[in-house]
């Protein structure tokens, strides 16, 4: 079971791939404008690799949300 730290990454997560799909962006092009390769950022978003909040803040600036829209 889940410890409610990754319930709510798992959340985040999930609310960042609905917001960059609904941009039309691939996880290619999504990466390069936040300066990661597909790879890397396949990774941050199924989890595999932590998100910080350098790279989410990077993130919901290029998504163009408020970083409290998450929460």
């Amino acid at each position: 079971m889940k410890n409610s730290i990754e319930t709510k990454m798992s959340l985040i997560l999930n609310k960042l791939k609905k917001e960059r799909l609904k941009t039309g962006l691939s996880q290619w092009d999504f990466g390069e404008k936040i300066g990661l390769s597909q790879n890397a950022y396949y990774k941050l978003e199924t989890g595999k690799t932590k998100l910080d909040l350098y790279r989410f803040l990077n993130i919901c600036k290029v998504l163009d949300l408020e970083p409290s829209s998450f929460f």
